[in-house]
C-alpha cells in the first residue's frame, strides 16, 4: 500500500503502552515523528520501532513544542496527536480518502471520544468535542487556521487516563508546566479571577454541560477540570512570592 502524503506528529511522555496502539493506528502515513518529554519508561524504544524521527521536547510550552515540530515535517498536510490518542478504522479511511481527493480545506476537525480507562465519558462537553489536528502546513495559526475547515465525521479515541491516579498526576504535570508560562510570560494572575474562573469551570461542566450524568466520573472530571486553574495559580504564587 502507497503510503498516504501525512505527517503524523505525535507528543508522548511516559506513555509506552498506549503509544505503541498510536502508532500502529498511523502507520500507513507517509511519516511518523514522535516528541517526547523526557519519558523514563519505555516510550523511546516503542517509538523508535515505529519511526526514526524521534526528538526531544523542547523547555517552552505547548505552542513552542507545536511550532518546532512542525519545522521537522517534509509533508503538506500534518495530523498532531497525543499518545494516548487512537485513530478507529474508519477515521483512517476517512482521513486517506479526504487527501486522495486533495481538499481545498486549510483545516479539519476531528471528534474526539474521550475514556476513562475503558469508559467513554459522554458528558460535560467531553463529547463530541471537536479540535482542530488536521491541517495544511504553513496555514496553522493560534487561533485556529487560514481559510476553510471543515468537521470529519468518525471518532478519534482518546484514552484520556487510565483510572482515577493517572488523572491526579497529569494534572499535577499539567499545572507545573502552567504555572512555568505564566511565570515566562510575566502574567499577573489575581486571586479573585482565579475563584471565579475555577468555580465557573466547575459549574458549567457538571451542570450547564451535563456531566453529572456520568456519576462518579462526571463528579471527579468536574472537579478536576475546576482544581486545574487553582493549582496552577498555587504554583505560580509559591514560585512567585518574595520571600523564597
Amino acid at each position: 500500500m502507497t503510503p498516504t502524503p501525512l505527517s503524523v506528529i505525535v507528543f508522548a511522555h511516559n506513555q509506552a503502552l498506549l503509544l505503541r496502539e498510536c502508532l500502529r493506528s498511523v502507520d500507513w502515513a507517509a511519516e511518523i515523528i514522535v516528541i517526547d518529554g523526557d519519558s523514563t519508561d519505555e516510550t523511546l524504544r516503542v517509538a523508535r520501532e515505529y519511526t526514526k524521527f524521534v526528538h526531544p521536547r523542547p523547555a517552552g510550552g505547548e505552542a513552542e513544542a507545536r511550532n518546532n515540530a512542525l519545522l521537522l515535517s517534509s509533508t503538506e498536510r500534518v495530523l498532531s496527536l497525543s499518545a494516548q490518542e487512537v485513530l478507529t478504522p474508519e477515521l483512517k479511511e476517512e482521513i486517506r480518502l479526504l487527501l486522495k481527493n486533495e481538499p481545498a480545506c486549510n483545516g479539519f476537525y476531528l471528534p474526539l471520544k474521550h475514556f476513562m480507562g475503558n469508559v467513554w465519558i459522554r458528558y460535560g462537553g467531553f463529547y463530541p468535542a471537536f479540535e482542530l489536528r488536521l491541517f495544511r502546513k504553513g496555514k496553522l495559526r493560534d487561533s485556529g487556521v487560514d481559510g476553510s475547515t471543515e468537521n470529519l465525521k468518525h471518532d478519534l479515541l482518546r484514552y484520556s487516563y487510565r483510572d482515577f491516579t493517572d488523572a491526579i498526576t497529569q494534572l499535577d504535570l499539567q499545572t507545573e508546566l502552567e504555572a512555568k508560562q505564566w511565570i515566562r510570560e510575566n502574567r499577573k494572575v489575581g486571586v479573585g479571577k482565579m475563584l471565579r474562573k475555577s468555580i465557573g469551570s466547575f459549574w458549567r461542566q457538571y451542570f450547564s454541560q451535563k456531566g453529572h450524568k456520568d456519576g462518579v466520573i462526571g463528579l471527579f472530571m468536574a472537579v478536576q477540570t475546576g482544581m486545574r486553574e487553582f493549582l496552577s495559580f498555587a504554583k505560580y504564587w509559591e514560585a512567585t512570592r518574595g520571600d523564597r
